[in-house]
């Protein structure tokens, strides 16, 4: 019997050492486990936590922004809920909640509720989607519904430029820019169910003021004049949609990247077709380039010149505003962006904090 419990009492001392052993190694593993945390805490560099702590942030702010909904009333009364998120596309809206001013509504004065709907509708697209593919081609099926009321089109230009709304503020722009630029006159005034009341005296001025825009095109080659052609290089010669041909010299031509791909590709001879550029329109934009192409703006005083110049050039093509929304357009085909950039802006201008009618009227038409 006294054996029996010696062998029992030896056991469990045994399994009592088992036991220790077993826990010392599970200690030193808990031990090891810390010692790595705390190296790799040691070496973590102080910005990198603090951008860490940003991305956290601004993930909480996101949240937080595409929960919060803010109210809006329009100028007829009604009352419209908004994320805060969707708010945020105008810089007018982000000032006001920003600032503590949004509660209990935000008043828009000069937008009613069917307008301010269609800009919430555009604002929530743009808050949500972050494809741009896919925001392309909802933004055209957008404004292409949009613009079966042309009057609402309008209204929705206003409000867009009053809340600061830039996207679609281009967008809508951009719209009335290409709804003109295949258009005569008369059928402008058609699709927008206007009539001219100009008398034949206003109309002859019209023209003297722009002489340039109305004179014949002489047939054959024009060579269009630089002041240091000498310098300019090889002439290269440009076919208008109209059949007219125009020589330029190169290091005008290069100004707009479409014809610099085609010379580089040896694409020149005998001609460089623009289908999309009439006569009219080419000597115009060439008249640009041969301008940016001779000057240097390397000074401040070079600099201010080519402004004053381009200031000049641009009244002079928006005094037909028909004309001007050809050069946007050619622009655009031809990839000369300072023109580009130049001629949409003055398009913009034309249409910022304005009625309908003062937008017909900027567009030489009237009611």
């Amino acid at each position: 019997m006294a054996a029996g419990n010696g062998e029992a009492a030896g056991a469990s001392a045994a399994e009592k050492k088992v036991e220790c052993a077993m826990v010392s190694e599970a200690a030193e593993e808990v031990a090891a486990v810390d010692e790595v945390v705390l190296d790799a805490a040691e070496k973590l560099q102080p910005e990198v936590v603090e951008e860490v702590l940003k991305v956290e942030v601004g993930k909480r702010e996101e949240e937080e922004e595409s929960g919060r909904m803010i109210t809006l009333k329009s100028s007829d009364g009604e009352l419209l809920d908004v994320t805060e998120a969707s708010a945020r596309q105008s810089q007018i809206f982000t000032q006001l909640i920003d600032s503590g001013s949004a509660d209990p509504h935000i008043l828009l004065p000069i937008v009613d509720a069917e307008t301010l709907k269609k800009v919430i509708e555009y604002c929530d697209k743009h808050a949500t989607d972050s494809d741009n593919e896919e925001l392309e081609n909802w933004d055209e099926t957008f404004i292409n519904e949009l613009y079966e009321d042309r009057e609402r089109l309008f209204e929705v230009i206003k409000a867009s430029n009053y809340l600061c709304i830039d996207g679609l503020l281009n967008l809508t722009c951009d719209k009335v820019a290409d709804t003109l630029k295949t258009k005569t006159l008369e059928e402008i005034r058609e699709a927008y169910s206007i009539h001219n009341d100009l008398t034949e005296e206003e109309k002859e001025e019209i023209r003297r003021e722009n002489a340039w825009a109305f004179k014949r095109r002489s047939k054959g080659v024009k060579r269009m004049q630089s002041d240091h052609r000498e310098e300019s290089g090889r002439m290269i010669t440009l076919k208008s949609s109209d059949g007219a041909l125009i020589e330029v010299a190169e290091a005008s031509a290069r100004l707009s990247k479409t014809i610099g791909n085609k010379i580089d590709d040896g694409r020149t001879y005998p001609y460089i077709l623009l289908p999309e550029v009439d006569a009219a329109t080419l000597e115009k934009i060439i008249a640009y380039c041969n301008q940016h192409a001779d000057k240097k703006s390397d000074t401040v005083e070079e600099k201010e010149y080519l402004k004053n110049w381009d200031k000049t050039f641009i009244d002079e093509v928006a005094g037909d505003t028909g004309f001007l929304v050809k050069v946007v357009t050619a622009s655009t085909y031809l990839k000369i962006d300072g023109l580009h950039d130049l001629a949409c802006l003055r398009v913009t201008e034309a249409v910022k904090e304005k009625s309908l009618e003062e937008i017909l009227k900027a567009f030489n038409v009237s009611e």
